[in-house]
């Protein structure tokens, strides 16, 4: 073999070696590379901050005097944060509707001018843009997602808010997945006959359980109380009484759909059961609660007198005995059952949503409503704290909810 040759063939070796060389590397490399690569963290629901959400007539965390709506004398935002969360409470409209009160309660976290959404106002006739606010929680997002624990009226408006969340509604690039999970308690998914009986009862009932509040605080709040109406036009005035505040508020907003009247009725509650869906990603639990017995031959329900608010006797007993139209033929005994406000039947979760009772060795899974049974003997407001002495049971009740919602979580 000529020199000449063996260069060739040497120069020939080189290069299939080389290609050889580069080939190993490319695949061992990546093969490398790829089990060096960390797999998608979990989101805990450690990790996520809770959102107390109140109900109709209720109030923030700075209002009433220091008197907490959630918690009474006690403090619920403090035992979530003693067992390690993160914990804040919403102020939003305390007889807005739930749409309304869903574009506060997204403003308030992220931060910004409330904004109702142009078609919503033109609808409805008031004001598309409220108050502005500062972010309760900076950096809220689909990585940064929270729990929200809504009470009465404040269930349908975090279950609001997702469909929001869901549609991208505020234009803030958000989807469901903004939220982890969604507990509710003594919630009107279905409605409450209390809000369908007599509309000037309805409208009274927030003066009786404004007084019967102030009576559980030893008479220490001063009603200097506001409605947040402002997209109304509507202002709390220098000297004006409660009683003269509600009067003017029904001239004004008594006849609109656009209130909480007609969202906590089973009609409007039906409406918004058709708007608002089941996602995947979410958590859902449905808390209960009762107030009510089954009074002897004559089978209707009757407040427990000694063991709840008595704010709440003439309510509870008016909803014991409806008959009305507003619920199902033949369905009437089932919906009498109730905690004073709201009727059990309509507590555990929408009526149009896949429900499934929580089982002992079984992990709670997403995307499905929980029926976390009854709480009996308990009243509306005992529920969060009012009207209640035993702070271990009251304690108990919501560190059961923490335990909850610490077992949750989510691939990012």
């Amino acid at each position: 073999m000529t020199l000449k040759s063996r260069k060739n063939l040497y120069r020939c070796r080189r290069s299939l070696l080389c290609l050889v060389f580069m080939a190993f590397l490319a695949f061992f490399g990546s093969s490398v590379c790829l089990a060096a690569r960390p797999a998608p963290a979990a989101i805990s629901g450690m990790d996520c901050p809770i959102v107390l959400v109140h109900g109709f007539m209720g109030w923030g965390r700075d209002e009433m005097a220091g008197y907490s709506y959630w918690g009474g004398f006690f403090d619920i935002e403090k035992m979530f944060s003693d067992k390690g969360f993160k914990a804040v409470t919403a102020s939003v409209g305390p007889i807005s509707s739930v749409h309304d009160r869903a574009c506060e309660l997204f403003w308030q976290l992220r931060g910004g001018r409330v904004d109702y959404g142009e078609e919503h106002a033109k609808r409805f006739g008031h004001r598309r843009y409220g108050r502005t606010y500062k972010a309760i929680l900076p950096g809220w997002g689909e990585n940064k997602p929270v729990h929200m624990i809504g009470h009465s009226m404040g269930g349908q408006t975090i279950r609001y808010l997702s469909e929001l969340l869901a549609q991208d509604y505020f234009k803030q690039g958000t989807s469901e997945r903004w939220i982890l999970s969604i507990t509710t308690i003594s919630t009107p998914h279905n409605g409450t006959t209390l809000a369908t009986i007599v509309s000037n009862l309805f409208w009274n009932l927030a003066e009786e359980i404004l007084t019967g509040v102030n009576a559980l605080a030893g008479g220490s709040i001063d009603f200097v109380y506001d409605f947040d109406l402002q997209q109304w036009g509507i202002e709390r005035r220098r000297g004006e009484s409660l009683r003269e505040h509600l009067g003017r508020i029904v001239t004004t907003v008594g006849d609109t759909r656009d209130i909480s009247s007609y969202d906590l009725a089973p009609q409007g509650a039906r409406e918004l059961n058709k708007k608002i869906r089941v996602f995947p990603d979410i958590y859902y639990m449905g808390y209960s609660n009762s107030s009510t017995f089954k009074a002897p031959i004559i089978g209707v329900s009757i407040s427990r007198r000694l063991k709840v608010n008595p704010a709440l006797y003439l309510p509870a007993d008016f909803m014991g005995t409806y008959f009305g139209a507003a619920v199902p033929a033949g369905r009437h005994r089932a919906w009498q059952v109730n905690d004073g406000i709201v009727n059990t039947i309509s507590m555990s979760g929408p009526s149009n949503a896949k429900k499934r009772r929580p089982r002992s060795g079984k992990a709670i899974e997403s995307g499905v409503w929980y029926d976390m049974g009854l709480t009996e003997n308990t009243d509306h407001l005992q529920i969060v704290g009012h009207y209640v002495i035993d702070k271990d049971w009251l304690s108990g009740f919501y560190s059961g909810i923490a335990d909850r919602l610490a077992g949750f979580k989510r691939e990012r």
